[in-house]
């Protein structure tokens, strides 16, 4: 009987340490699965962010500069009518006092 029972608690002490092994293993894998899942969500959030954050900031200066080149053309055609105006009536002044005088 004593050695049975030796027996049987080393098989059972051998089994038991075998479960209690796989169990710490499944454990860690799953810890180890959910560490990694939310690593990768983090620099892959961070990432997309970082790649967001670059497009808007590149089509906001690109509009930018489009709106700022329509202004700045529209503000030079303004700025050109208006001169070649005063020009033009300063110039036909200028001729209609000259035949004025001749005549």
């Amino acid at each position: 009987q004593q050695e049975q029972t030796a027996t049987d608690q080393q098989e059972q002490t051998a089994t038991n340490q075998q479960e209690q092994t796989t169990t710490d293993q499944q454990e860690q894998t799953a810890t180890d699965q959910q560490e990694q899942t939310t690593t990768d969500q983090q620099e892959q959030t961070a990432t997309d962010q970082q790649e967001q954050t670059t497009t808007d900031q590149q089509e906001q200066t690109t509009t930018d500069q489009q709106e700022q080149t329509a202004t700045d053309q529209q503000e030079q055609t303004a700025t050109d009518q208006q001169e070649q105006t005063a020009t033009d009536q300063q110039e036909q002044t200028a001729t209609d006092q000259q035949e004025q005088t001749t005549t």
